[in-house]
């Protein structure tokens, strides 16, 4: 995966193209463990296939085109807020209030473990809203 300053890209194939347009493109994600020289000693390689919806903006792309899909870096951040960097911030956030009113560590863990099901949940709920702000792109 290559980056730029301020875009991601990621190369990958069409396997779909929809009626409204948008097309199907599967990425090969890997992690940092996939392109080491020992993966095949260790066992923790990681690699998998996704697929992803891209909007060509009148590009003309036909199934099986090998292209690259770019995202803004900064909505790479966000995701990155979204799914870790905040639910981080509540659990702690919890913990340290609950600590603070009751004094009890086992009712103060359980309420910062607790916290996280109503925030996945509105994340659930939010899905398309929050997919129309991460739009993938062709290059």
């Amino acid at each position: 995966m290559k980056t730029s300053v301020k875009l991601i890209e990621q190369e990958g194939t069409v396997v779909e193209i929809k009626e409204d347009g948008t097309a199907m493109v599967k990425i090969l994600s890997m992690s940092a463990c996939a392109k080491c020289h020992a993966k095949g000693a260790c066992g923790t390689s990681d690699s998998k296939e996704k697929i992803i919806n891209v909007d060509p903006e009148g590009k003309e792309i036909s199934i099986g085109d090998n292209v690259t899909v770019v995202l803004s870096r900064i909505l790479g951040f966000k995701a990155l807020f979204l799914g870790y960097i905040f639910p981080f911030l509540l659990v702690i956030t919890t913990l340290v209030v609950g600590m603070a009113l009751t004094g009890n560590e086992a009712i103060s863990g359980l309420a910062s473990l607790a916290v996280l099901a109503p925030y996945y949940l509105c994340l659930y709920l939010l899905r398309k809203r929050i997919s129309k702000a991460f739009s993938f792109k062709l290059k």
